[in-house]
């Protein structure tokens, strides 16, 4: 089957998956395949076997791995399923491989019909338990996490298990309801009531994209599909084209979670949204009233907060289950479009004073690697492009005599292959730049197009754990090359390349609306012959810390391996290696005095701060007391964090002003100085 190429793209995530019903009989829900999906489903597994960069056999092992991706695509939380389901489940282990290639997908229907009961009936007998007195001051304990559990094994066990979710429900909405019992009730029991109407709403076509990213997820993780409804929000989001507050939304246990943040957004913009934090209720205006969101569906979730640019939206939120106190936290934001004027490149020029000297140092900031390509195609010679403006901004720079220059590639998640390989070639005069190697194992090698270096001063680079792909491509690059210092934290590790097909191109039905498939094609390879894949690009000035941070590619499922090829010659430009060390001295010697980074430490060790499988004491008292205290305990540490850095208190019933600071780009600011200094002594 030959692929036509859609739209090429480095992917870096999945938008969640919605769900949306075929038949119903009286007393339980029956999901059919319809007649396309065979071919689809097909199509797919001649994509994978013949395609996809691993070409991977479809079998036994593949059916396996896909069986239990797809129980955890269903039920990963261990909250709906029952023991008897997954035995009745077991003679499909090892047939998926079967159903993929025939298009035959029972099976797949079968499970997604049990799945659909079993959460319905936890959603009546919620309800059901609404209605009655609940205790909330008990010596119970309630397990907030079941995925590394056992399936219930009995409906005893299960209902006991959703009794005590219903009261944990209760106390946290009584809480941030301000005591209020009779509102909080009011909120949970409308939270079922609207999942209940929405199970009323699912397809068959939500059985089976659930299933078809199963397949696609045992491969890798960034093989997906998206059925034709999900497809037009994930073009629509690729090409920035919504009025929004800048993120992607997915599901988990039933609330809405932030699952990427869009730099340049009003989000992003706000420093008040993580990733992982989940939203409860949504308002609108300054007056609204806030809608309770948990339980409804992605569409749903995303309708609410789109609207007219310039409104305001307010959220409801609490942060990541890895916080103990499950807090409360009202988010006040400005819908806008994300533009493409946002996410290009920015300049600035610092004064940076160091050794008794002034140094202007020139900071370059890329949120994505960007390239106009119809423009490009149409001749235009002054097309958007990173290089392109980065070209622009050098220029710039040496007109106002700068003497160093940092670029920050920080949560640059990647883009355009090839304006990686264009934006590389400004700082080096010719040579390879990166190898990349198909599925049929052929590897080209992507050299520096034009021999003209537009900047060859001192040159540093910001790179963090969510710089991935295209900027890990330039900064594997720039460190080869001994032409930059890298500085930051180890980047995300994700070397693969995809690209984005029409599944009606590919099956010539161009009247049909069957969805796109994203399938990795490649792998990249730095000129040393390393691949980026799993171990990302190591900084050459690092900030110790002794908290491990599981982040990156390497926490994904199935994530490519990583692996090496044959080098490829070049020449470096200049001797790094040998003022690396003076630097690094430097550079750990500020650091033992930095108050900023002792707050970075900190912060570092409250993201890693893991609640596992704690069980929650089902009392109303303690949780709330459990909150105060958390809440007093940031509030000290924010006071203290204000009174270090000369900034007057505030109240604690107050606004708190977010302290602005980056630490890592004034300590980056400062070794650019320190190599500045290298250049001329040398």
């Amino acid at each position: 089957m030959k692929f036509k190429l859609i739209i090429t793209a480095v992917l870096a995530g999945v938008a969640g998956q919605c769900m949306a019903l075929s038949t119903e009989g009286p007393d339980k829900y029956i999901f059919k395949q319809e007649p396309q999906q065979a071919n689809v489903a097909k199509m797919i597994a001649n994509a994978i076997a013949n395609y996809h960069y691993k070409k991977t056999r479809i079998d036994d092992s593949l059916s396996n791995r896909i069986y239990i991706k797809y129980l955890n695509k269903l039920d990963k939380s261990h909250v709906f399923l029952q023991e008897n389901d997954i035995k009745a489940f077991e003679q499909y282990r090892y047939q998926f491989d079967d159903e993929l290639q025939s298009g035959n997908l029972d099976g797949v229907f079968e499970i997604y019909s049990t799945f659909v009961n079993r959460l319905n009936e936890r959603v009546a007998f919620a309800l059901n338990e609404l209605k009655k007195t609940q205790s909330l001051s008990t010596e119970e304990t309630f397990l907030r996490s079941r995925e590394n559990e056992k399936w219930f094994t009995s409906e005893g066990e299960a209902d006991e298990y959703w009794n005590k979710r219903i009261r944990y429900e209760l106390i946290l909405s009584k809480i941030n309801e301000h005591g209020d019992e009779q509102k909080a009730l009011k909120i949970i029991t409308a939270r079922y009531q609207k999942l209940k109407r929405n199970i009323e709403t699912f397809k068959s076509e939500n059985a089976f994209e659930s299933f078809m990213n199963a397949a696609t997820e045992s491969i890798d993780p960034h093989s997906n599909y998206f059925s034709p409804k999900n497809a037009v929000g994930y073009m629509a989001a690729l090409c920035k084209s919504m009025d929004g507050i800048g993120v992607t939304i997915g599901i988990e246990n039933d609330y809405p979670v932030i699952k990427q943040i869009v730099k340049g957004g009003p989000a992003a913009n706000s420093g008040q949204i993580e990733v992982n934090d989940r939203i409860v209720a949504i308002a609108q205006g300054d007056e609204g009233s806030f809608e309770d969101v948990v339980g409804w569906s992605i569409e749903e979730v995303v309708a609410k907060t789109r609207g007219v640019r310039g409104s305001k939206v307010r959220l409801q939120m609490l942060s990541s289950v890895n916080s103990p106190a499950n807090q409360m936290k009202e988010v006040i934001l400005i819908r806008d479009k994300i533009r493409l004027e946002d996410q290009k490149v920015k300049s600035e020029i610092n004064s940076v004073h160091y050794n008794n000297r002034d140094y202007k140092v020139g900071i370059i900031s890329i949120p994505n690697f960007y390239l106009d390509n119809d423009a490009m195609q149409k001749g235009e010679k002054d097309y958007a492009s990173t290089s392109n403006d980065v070209k622009k901004v050098l220029a710039d720079f040496k007109n106002q005599g700068v003497s160093g220059v940092m670029i920050d590639l920080r949560n640059n998640g990647g883009g355009s292959f090839k304006e990686a390989v264009e934006l590389s070639g400004l700082f080096i005069t010719s040579g390879p730049i990166v190898q990349v190697r198909d599925a049929n194992n052929k590897v080209m090698i992507q050299n520096d197009p034009d021999a003209q270096q537009i900047y060859d001063g001192p040159l540093t680079i910001l790179i963090n754990r969510n710089s991935a792909s295209a900027s890990e491509i330039f900064s594997a690059a720039m460190q080869d090359y001994q032409r930059g210092v890298l500085i930051g934290e180890q980047s995300f590790g994700k070397g693969s390349v995809q690209r984005i097909y029409s599944i009606n191109e590919l099956l010539k039905q161009k009247d049909a609306d069957l969805g796109l498939l994203t399938f990795t094609i490649a792998k990249y390879y730095r000129v040393n012959g390393s691949s980026t894949q799993l171990k990302g690009v190591t900084p050459d000035i690092a900030f110790p810390t002794t908290i491990e941070i599981k982040y990156g590619e390497k926490t994904m499922q199935n994530a490519l391996p990583f692996d090496q090829i044959q080098a490829v010659s070049i020449t470096s430009v200049s001797n790094l290696e040998r003022i690396l060390p003076k630097l690094n001295e430097h550079h750990l010697k500020r650091l033992h005095t930095n108050i900023d980074y002792k707050y970075w430490l900190e912060d570092q060790s409250l993201i890693t701060k893991k609640e596992g499988n704690k069980k929650i004491l089902l009392d109303e008292r303690s949780i709330k007391s459990e909150q105060e205290e958390q809440e007093e305990s940031d509030f000290e540490r924010y006071i203290a964090h204000r009174a270090a850095m000369g900034l007057a208190p505030v109240a604690q019933n107050e606004k708190r002003p977010k302290i602005e600071t980056d630490f890592i780009k004034n300590e980056g600011l400062t070794v650019t100085a320190d190599l500045i200094e290298k250049y001329k002594s040398n």
